[in-house]
């Protein structure tokens, strides 16, 4: 206070000095989801690694056969507590499935041409032969 009196400011003993504060600085945009910036930017071209690719595949891959043995475990199990009338009535389940089965199977095609047939022939060459011309002939020597 001795230090804005002595430059020239008068201070009362009852008001407060007030310093405005500053403003917070703006809040920065939201970011945009990857599917938005690769359409923001259309001349950059999105490349994928074929190599990852073939990784998810194979991880992929892997997943489903720990999945298939697992199910194969938990039957195992289960059919080790079968009864036999339990075990009657799945042989019969299968008797059942099998009197169907053909109607699972694909329809088969007759022995007709395929209607989409290619009729290109590489070892023909078709051309029209003219009658010789007259004049022609009788440069060659020919009658």
């Amino acid at each position: 206070m001795k230090q804005m009196e002595a430059e020239g400011i008068k201070v009362t003993g009852k008001s407060k000095l007030k310093c405005p504060t500053p403003p917070p600085p703006p809040t920065p945009p939201p970011l945009m989801p990857r599917h938005w910036v690769a359409m923001a930017r259309p001349s950059m071209k999105v490349t994928y690694s074929v190599t990852n690719l073939e990784i998810k595949r194979q991880r992929r891959m892997e997943e489903e056969d720990h999945l298939l043995a697992a199910i194969k475990a938990a039957a195992r199990i289960r059919a080790k507590n079968l009864t036999k009338e339990d075990y009657r009535h799945f042989e019969e389940s299968l008797e059942e499935d099998r009197k169907y089965a053909y109607l699972n199977q694909p329809a088969i095609e007759t022995t007709e041409n395929p209607k989409r047939a290619s009729t290109y022939m590489p070892n023909t060459c078709f051309y029209k032969v003219s009658a010789p011309n007259s004049a022609l002939a009788a440069y060659l020597g020919v009658f």
